[in-house]
């Protein structure tokens, strides 16, 4: 019982921080997490593209 008590209590304390009806204006950190994460993610993603056109351009037998 004591676990489910810690528990709770240590997710109360996250989710506090996340409390979009406190009366804060939180738009700008989700503007800028929705970017960071996009430019992240595209980053990625062009990563992998140009690893996969250099493991296909070297099997074929044209090393880039």
């Amino acid at each position: 019982m004591r676990t489910a008590r810690v528990t709770r209590c240590v997710a109360l304390r996250f989710y506090r921080r996340f409390d979009y009806d406190a009366g804060h204006d939180n738009h700008l950190k989700d503007i800028a997490s929705a970017l960071a994460i996009g430019a992240f993610t595209a980053a990625f993603v062009l990563w992998v593209c140009a690893l996969s056109i250099a493991v296909a351009s070297y099997r074929a037998g044209y090393p880039l």
